[in-house]
């Protein structure tokens, strides 16, 4: 029950609109227990609420459980959608796991055929040198012999890679003649821009495999065939209905939501449209919802102690202006969305969170992404793209943080990656396992400071079989410091980049490498190289091509 005074609602709306009344105590407290079809609407009459969570943390659902399943002959299961359940969903919940979409291939991806030669001049410098027309952006060719033999279209979903992000988007005709797909929405960027020819099919029947599901939406049909032993004798089954649980409206301050946890929201696609002349608001999957979600204005606004498991979008992600915003001590593990997301934020903190397995749906999200937010003591695993990304603010301070595993699908990201933001410090982060292969240029990094972030101290930080180390990128202005690091990698090189930018100072740093130490910059990106320690078992050192050589190359043997 949710509780207002001596109250009770079974509703939490109910409770919210309880203590918008006069000389009612703005604090709701949840029995615990486990609630379904949950959502909440706060706006600037909630200034001052506190939702707190009883011991055991009380679970809020965005969906509701389903029953029914028929057996359907050999290993098949069907059920029909009840009538409040859309068709159109991407995340299911089975006996406390999630299950994936059918999906071909089973992993990794398929080539394509389509080509855009266009050239990307930089984010700041526009994106690409030509607008991408809307035919560009609608149509893949594709290969016959990479698609299963009979390809059923109509339900199905196509995920088109770029290089940094992705889109998905639904099928409107297939010309099976030219082998070329038309999709009913355009993606960010044409399919085969930045040297990336690849997609995925999803709510195939043909790739149904075991422990897949898949929805006839026409007939309003869920199909699940279970894995091999797996029991469905009356499974435990949710299913989202909602996008997000908690959704505020600005202009709204001092709110606090603690001790509970989040579940079963649905994971919508997003319209996709040009925010900049020539470039997608596609990035870090920045308008996919979140189980907490806002558009407006917050401040003085804490977020502690909560957990979201089995959601379809973000934790939490706050997309309006936001001020003095706390999130700590949360977890985000299985979302199809990123982990924790603030966008213009000031004199915010997140600390002493942790972020698992996410991106399961949107593979560009991000463990943690926010600007004008320090970000400090939080553990990230397990990362489709970027494990932290600050942007857009001053003296931000990223330290302590421990990230592994970040960048396993994706391109041109990091374990931590700063842009557009100066003055700030990157401190005593670890940052672990970030893959060499991927893009045909080296694009996975493990610390990454990127254009126009100017004025930032690297120091004290480790990583560990990150190939490239660290990579500072379009940084004119430069300023930057990279001092007293460690970059090591037990099974092959290491690099440090320093690609068109200027006045590096490079000092006390430890490189350890089973391969080659690698230094590569133009004339003017070092300014100051002193008291550095490397180790190499190949005592060489390489430049990547001409336009990245030292005016006096480093000796490092």
């Amino acid at each position: 029950m949710f509780y207002v005074g001596s109250k009770s609602f079974s509703n939490l709306m109910k409770a919210v609109e309880e203590t918008r009344k006069n000389g009612v105590e703005k604090k709701i407290s949840i029995e615990f227990g486990y609630y379904e079809n949950v959502h909440a609407h706060l706006d600037e009459r909630d200034s001052g609420l506190v939702i707190k969570g009883d011991v055991g943390k009380p679970v809020l659902r965005g969906g509701v459980r389903v029953s029914g399943w028929k057996h359907e002959g050999r290993d098949l299961y069907s059920l029909e959608l009840p009538s409040e359940v859309m068709a159109d969903i991407r995340i299911l919940e089975i006996n406390g796991r999630l299950k994936q979409r059918s999906r071909y291939p089973d992993t990794g991806f398929i080539p394509h055929l389509s080509k855009y030669d266009v050239t990307w001049v930089s984010t700041s410098g526009g994106g690409f040198k030509t607008m991408p027309t809307m035919a560009e952006r609608s149509e893949l060719t594709y290969d016959p012999y990479h698609i299963p033999r009979v390809f059923d279209w109509q339900d199905t979903e196509i995920t088109v890679m770029h290089r940094w992000d992705e889109s998905t988007v639904c099928i409107q005709s297939h010309d099976e003649v030219n082998h070329k797909i038309h999709f009913s929405t355009p993606c960010g960027n044409p399919p085969g821009s930045f040297e990336v020819q690849e997609y995925a099919v999803w709510n195939s029947a043909s790739s149904l495999y075991p422990g897949r599901w898949r929805v006839d939406k026409s007939a309003r049909k869920l199909y699940y065939r279970p894995l091999l032993g797996e029991s469905m004798d009356d499974p435990i089954v949710y299913i989202p209905i909602h996008d997000s649980i908690i959704s505020i409206k600005g202009p709204a301050q001092d709110i606090r939501i603690e001790n509970l946890v989040f579940a079963t929201t649905s994971s919508p696609l997003v319209n996709i449209y040009y925010h900049r002349a020539n470039m997608p608001n596609t990035y870090g999957a920045m308008d996919v919802p979140g189980a907490i979600d806002s558009d407006g204005i917050l401040s003085n606004c804490e977020f502690m102690g909560l957990e979201f498991s089995n959601i379809g979008g973000w934790g939490i992600r706050l997309n309006g202006e936001n001020s003095n915003i706390t999130v700590s001590r949360c977890a985000v593990a299985n979302a199809g969305g990123g982990g924790i997301r603030i966008k213009n934020g000031q004199d915010c903190n997140i600390t002493g969170n942790k972020i698992t397995d996410i991106g399961l749906v949107h593979y560009s999200s991000i463990g943690i992404y926010v600007s004008g937010c320090n970000v400090i003591n939080n553990y990230i695993e397990n990362v489709p793209y970027t494990g932290i990304s600050l942007t857009d603010g001053p003296g931000m301070l990223v330290a302590d943080n421990h990230v592994k595993n970040a960048m396993e699908v994706l391109n041109d990201g990091a374990g931590i990656y700063v842009t557009f933001g100066n003055n700030g410090i990157m401190r005593g982060n670890l940052v672990e396992n970030i893959p060499h292969t991927g893009h045909p240029h080296f694009q996975r990094h493990g610390l990454y400071i990127d254009e126009q972030a100017n004025g930032w101290i690297a120091e004290g930080n480790i990583t560990i079989n990150c190939n490239s180390a660290f990579l500072s990128h379009m940084n004119d202005k430069g300023g930057n410091i990279i001092r007293n690091n460690v970059f090591a990698s037990h099974d092959g090189d290491v690099m440090l980049l320093l690609i068109r930018c200027d006045d590096h100072e490079i000092i006390g740093n430890t490189f350890h490498a089973k391969g080659a130490v690698i230094f590569a910059g133009r004339p003017g990106a070092i300014t100051h190289l002193e008291d550095n320690r490397i180790y190499s078992e190949k005592h060489q050192q390489v430049d990547i091509n001409d336009d990245y050589k030292w005016s006096e190359p480093y000796d490092i043997t």
